[in-house]
């Protein structure tokens, strides 16, 4: 008969209900974290990612820190670092997770490119994922615990469940709520709550325009410990964190930057010896660095030396500029990215320097507002023509009307703009103004034709080109004005083109009133739009940025004034700040007073898109012949008149503005 004895018992007992120490994410993640092979890299490697180190060692290891936010740019791996952490919970530490995104199309295409792809190629997770046929976009069941999938957009799918660790994805892309109860950043977090020690909130993001910028609002909070990441110089050895406007590139021999140039002779300036350092010294550099906060040096020896001056158990990290990043050529990827951003504004993209700001340098974009005062205007808009005039390169015409009311008489606000292009780019010229009061002195104003200047006998006419007609308040009118203009097309602003809708400065939309509910249906399946809606933010934007000279002579969209008008700006003073009277106010447009003339420019820029199907055959646009060597008609000017100090009085103080008021 063979026995056990008590000893032996005890220690197999002991053996097999022993607490198993969880691997260190540091050693784990390199061992078995796996990507597709069509990413970058196949496997987590600290060598390409080593700011990554810092933050699992003094974050995720920390027991004192509860929450990570990541404010990182594109190419250093946010997700990726992320992902990883789930996945060695689900390995390692085995509790309920949440992983939140911040509306549908994010959360789809994030479980469809990131995180099913990455677990499938890691064996330890491969092992424990559900058959494809029973994944879904819920949840992901793994052998000893669970993962919750929430969507920001759907408050049910952020409550009711708890959760040891939350991961949230591209935190600045979620709508933020007055009520921190409705706004699901902080919802999820009550979802660990219940957990009395080790809950972790890991987030990452790429910063956005300050006013909506989560991570903007962490580094404005003196409770919360910021870390910046410290790359010792390979010449003097001394510790920076990295600008960009210490990256130098050569230029051409007339001064102006080219992306070639740029990516090719790109280095950066050591901010304390100012030797250049090259392409082949960032990879030491960079896995040299070390994250300090406030308070904190490293000393001779390389060491982490000082106190934290904020103690905190939530750390931001960044920002972190692609300048960091091993995943990218070197220091020439970043300059032709500056270069390209400035090109493309000038072409017309005004996002693009925004894009440069927040997605490759991580630093949250903040719209300034500077209020242009009307001599500056006038000298920057200064064109070669007199009011009245087209100048000679104008190939069509563009007319904006808004519309008023004064006792029952509509008045029409009108503006009148030329353009052309100069190799594809738009160029405009504002030609007349005024106001027309009632539909007949209006309809008659649109037979108007105006002289080209240096071209004898050429004239455009007003009614052969595009007329926009405002419905705004006063629909039915307006939609039976334009009925009886062959050219005029009714357009209604659309605020809601701010947030992140795919859509130009325009889109077609449908005519609701006095029109059968069927017909509209109809319409819209067919696509027969007839309401132009005008993206209002997008063109407050191009208005913006023309006043706040970011758009310069020879840019895309750049619209020149009368010279009569410019030089004698003290009594067009009041038109001029018109054109500043529209400001940003976080993501909303609010104004400062009268704004007609900068609404006039931008829905003019925006019929001229129109006329040239958006944009796309500027550079089939020519003057049309048929309207050469004609004697022109004299413009009509229909309720207005060429005495300047008079015209600013009567506008002041016309009906059309007190209706408006």
């Amino acid at each position: 008969m063979y026995g056990v004895c008590f000893d032996q018992l005890r220690r197999s007992v002991a053996v097999g209900f022993r607490r198993e120490v969880p691997q260190d994410p540091l050693v784990w993640a390199p061992w078995n974290v796996r990507f597709p092979s069509t990413w970058e890299s196949t496997a987590f490697d600290f060598e390409k990612a080593p700011h990554v180190r810092g933050v699992i060692e003094r974050g995720w290891n920390n027991p004192a820190v509860r929450k990570i936010h990541l404010s990182f740019a594109t190419r250093l791996c946010k997700t990726s670092t992320m992902l990883s952490l789930v996945q060695w919970v689900a390995d390692q530490s085995p509790a309920p997770m949440v992983l939140m995104f911040p509306d549908t199309g994010i959360l789809n295409a994030g479980m469809e490119e990131h995180v099913y792809p990455m677990m499938e190629q890691t064996p330890v997770i491969r092992r424990q994922l559900p058959p494809v046929h029973l994944r879904n976009r819920t949840a992901i069941h793994f052998t000893d615990c669970r993962l919750r999938i929430a969507n920001a957009g759907s408050r049910s799918s952020v409550a009711g469940y708890p959760a040891l660790y939350v991961f949230k994805m591209e935190v600045n892309k979620i709508i933020s709520r007055k009520s921190s109860e409705a706004d699901a950043y902080y919802t999820i977090e009550s979802r660990c709550t219940g957990y009395p020690r080790g809950a972790k909130i890991v987030e990452e993001g790429t910063p956005t325009d300050t006013g909506t910028c989560r991570a903007y609002r962490l580094l404005q909070d003196e409770t919360v410990q910021q870390l910046r990441y410290w790359v010792p110089c390979p010449h003097c050895g001394e510790y920076q964190t990295l600008e960009f406007e210490r990256v130098q590139w050569d230029k051409t021999e007339a001064g102006e930057s080219t992306p070639a140039q740029a990516k090719k002779t790109a280095r950066y300036v050591c901010a304390h010896c100012e030797q250049f350092v090259l392409d082949h010294h960032r990879p030491v550099m960079m896995k040299a660095g070390q994250w300090l906060a406030d308070g904190e040096y490293v000393d001779a020896l390389g060491n982490v030396c000082g106190h934290p001056s904020v103690e905190s158990d939530t750390l931001i990290f960044g920002p972190l500029s692609k300048l960091y990043s091993l995943f990218i050529g070197g220091w020439g990827d970043v300059a032709r990215e500056f270069v390209e951003a400035i090109q493309r504004q000038r072409a017309g993209d005004l996002e693009s320097f925004r894009k440069f700001r927040t997605e490759t340098l991580a630093e949250s974009w903040t719209p300034t507002f500077d209020v242009v005062q009307p001599n500056a205007l006038a000298g920057h808009l200064r064109g070669e023509h007199l009011r009245g005039q087209l100048p000679p390169e104008s190939c069509f015409l563009t007319t904006a009307a808004d519309v008023g009311l004064a006792g029952d008489e509509l008045l029409f606000h009108w503006f009148v703009c030329a353009w052309w292009h100069v190799d594809g780019r738009a160029q405009g010229a504002l030609v007349d103004w005024g106001l027309s009061a009632g539909v007949s002195a209006f309809l008659k104003w649109t037979n108007s034709t105006y002289p080209v200047v240096d071209r004898a006998g050429a004239f455009l006419p007003v009614a052969e080109f595009p007329i926009g007609i405002d419905s705004g308040k006063y629909t039915a009118e307006v939609y039976s004005v334009c009925d009886r203009l062959e050219q005029a097309q009714a357009f209604k602003g659309d605020s809601r083109t701010g947030q992140n809708v795919a859509v130009d400065l325009y889109y077609w939309g449908h005519r609701r009133t006095d029109k059968p509910a069927k017909l509209i249906a109809m319409q819209k399946q067919l696509g027969m739009g007839d309401l132009l809606m005008v993206n209002s933010h997008a063109s407050q934007q191009y208005r913006e940025a023309l006043v706040q000279k970011r758009i310069n002579r020879g840019d895309a969209g750049f619209v020149y004034f009368p010279a009569d008008v410019c030089d004698n700006w003290q009594a067009y003073e009041h038109l001029f700040s018109q054109l500043n009277a529209d400001y940003r106010d976080g993501n909303k447009w609010s104004r400062s007073g009268p704004n007609e003339a900068g609404d006039g420019i931008r829905y003019c820029r925006v019929l001229a898109e129109y006329y040239t199907r958006n944009g796309q055959v500027w550079d089939a646009v020519s003057f049309p012949e048929r309207f050469s060597g004609q004697a022109p008609v004299a413009a009509q000017t229909v309720g207005r008149t060429d005495r300047p100090a008079q015209a600013v009085s009567e506008f002041h103080n016309s009906p059309f503005l007190l209706s408006q008021r």
